[in-house]
């Protein structure tokens, strides 16, 4: 195995050293907290779910940090700047043990429920270490060392054991401030990609609720906004389910794709093809999809193949109704509480057709939709252009991260 890495800045050379976490620093003293004390409080608590979904390996004073409702102690131990904090436990194994630092921090914080602090000496620097935990040797620790059934668990005994390689504290800290500039890029375009997202939430409440309305070519308002049900415009069509047996993996004649909820997930590549289905159960481009129970409401348009029992096909009148538009109001904030609402709150939500049809929408003449379509899909290419910024460069950092580490 190589000790050192394949793309290395050019002032530095020779093998990195194998180092031990547990003779890199100290582990310190962590509480167990829960959220259920979080309020108005001297205090704040750093807690496992924030580093999984909120910090993005960066603790600091731009973050949320939760203040606690405890009562005053002196014998507390805050953390520090430079502190590494691990979540010790997850039901994901893939986050066991992620990793936040903490950057800049105010005021009095504890290392909180299911967390470890460990306080790092100077041969460590805590940024490249987190840059490190993202890669697949560390990854790879965590999968073998983790314990639990449902929720997954790391102890301090075993982190301490883990070895990695590492270089000298000046190429720990180069490759720790290259890595922040990434960082603050990709930040930057995630935020830039929030901020057309609520743009766009905003203008589609603005429509929906005809606080600003469109005008024709020749500068003439539109009439106002006919209420119906669905039941008036629509038809649906329920999907069939088919046996595994019954499904192939290959394309092939008289074969259609195969649209479950499967499709709905982005890292989804397993593909289905059934043959010979019904004219009823078959969807084109310009058709509607809904999904009925499970993930309840989610919209899909654009495809062709035969469709799973657990969707709605939406069919409509075209001449009077604009697909787009009917995909955007089926979307909108206000009608997917409705449908989740209808879907109900049991263990496996259901939304059936009575309840579909008897949803009141207010709708514009097909000119309008048009419009409205016309904006909203614009607003929906600017979003896609800037995702896949934010893609490219996370496949940048990625890529950096597979060759700058050992």
């Amino acid at each position: 195995m190589s000790k050192a890495p394949k793309l290395r800045f050019k002032e530095f050379s020779g093998d990195w050293e194998e180092k031990k976490l547990g003779k890199l620093g100290e582990f310190k003293k962590t509480y167990s907290f829960s959220r259920n004390v979080e309020g108005e409080g001297n205090y704040k608590h750093i807690h496992y779910g924030d580093i999984h979904m909120n910090y993005n390996g960066i603790i600091s004073k731009d973050k949320y940090i939760p203040s606690i409702d405890i009562p005053s102690d002196d014998s507390y131990e805050f953390i520090k700047e430079r502190d590494i904090i691990f979540a010790d436990a997850s039901e994901d194994r893939k986050d066991l043990g992620k990793v936040a630092v903490v950057r800049d921090i105010e005021g009095n914080v504890l290392s909180g429920l299911h967390t470890i602090c460990f306080r790092p000496n100077e041969s460590l620097n805590s940024e490249f270490f987190l840059n490190h935990s993202l890669n697949k040797e560390y990854l790879k620790f965590m999968y073998t060392r983790g314990n639990g059934a449902k929720v997954l668990g790391i102890s301090k005994s075993n982190l301490s054991e883990y070895k990695f390689l590492a270089p000298s504290k000046e190429e720990q800290e180069k490759i720790a401030s290259f890595f922040s500039l990434i960082d603050d890029k990709i930040s930057l375009q995630g935020e830039k990609l929030e901020m057309l997202k609520d743009y766009k939430r905003g203008m589609m409440q603005k429509i929906f609720s005809r606080e600003l309305r469109f005008k024709d070519d020749d500068g003439r308002d539109y009439p106002e906004w006919e209420e119906k049900k669905f039941k008036d415009f629509t038809k649906i069509n329920q999907g069939l389910q088919i046996p595994i047996s019954e499904r192939y993996t290959t394309e092939g004649e008289n074969r259609y794709f195969y649209i479950t909820n499967e499709f709905l997930k982005s890292d989804s590549e397993t593909k289905y093809y059934i043959e010979n289905p019904s004219e009823s159960v078959i969807c084109y481009e310009d058709d509607i999809l809904m999904t009925r129970t499970g993930n309840t409401g989610k919209v899909v348009t654009g495809v062709k193949g035969a469709f799973h029992n657990n969707f709605f096909k939406i069919a409509y009148d075209k001449e009077k109704y604009d697909r787009m538009f009917l995909y955007y109001i089926l979307t909108s904030h206000k009608m997917q509480k409705n449908i989740i609402r209808l879907a109900g709150s049991s263990t496996i939500p259901d939304l059936n057709h009575s309840d579909f049809y008897n949803i009141k929408v207010k709708l514009p003449i097909i000119e309008e939709q048009k419009k409205i379509a016309d904006l909203l899909i614009r607003l929906d290419s600017k979003i896609s252009k800037e995702q896949e910024k934010l893609d490219s460069l996370n496949e940048y950092k990625k890529g950096l991260l597979q060759q700058m580490f050992v």
